[in-house]
């Protein structure tokens, strides 16, 4: 009798083990996808600066030449603007790219569109104004 007693606490036990252990799985398994993911989000981030700091100095510094935005854009530097940003959105690597002048009016737009100027006050803004780049994900 007592064998066949444990026989049949042998298949709970397990069960219980089994539960036991599924707990403390999960717990691991939900802390390392939330740190893959925020690990994913900031290298997507640095990708997207290194990739803004690339067009920056080899795509729109050159076909400005140095000009200034606040007097706006001849037909000549857009032309240039375009031809040198084209490929890039072309090819779906750059979403969408806006320069804008220190008074926040948009310069060029890769849309055609001159809609979206923001407030100076705005952080995006005032990263830009400082030299860096606003990247999102």
């Amino acid at each position: 009798m007592t064998s066949r007693r444990q026989r049949h606490r042998g298949p709970g036990i397990f069960a219980l083990y089994v539960l036991a252990s599924l707990l403390p799985i999960s717990v691991i398994g939900a802390v390392l996808i939330a740190g893959y993911q925020s690990a994913g989000v900031e290298l997507g981030r640095d990708h997207g600066r290194a990739q803004a700091a690339v067009i920056e100095q080899m795509a729109i510094a050159p076909a400005l030449r140095g000009a200034d935005l606040s007097a706006g854009l001849t037909v000549d530097e857009r032309e240039r603007l375009r031809s040198a940003t084209d490929l890039a959105i072309f090819d779906g690597s750059v979403s969408h790219l806006r320069l804008r002048s220190f008074n926040g009016t948009v310069e060029f737009s890769d849309d055609g569109s001159a809609l979206g100027a923001v407030p100076v006050s705005d952080p995006a803004f005032q990263t830009a104004a400082a030299g860096g780049t606003d990247v999102r994900i």
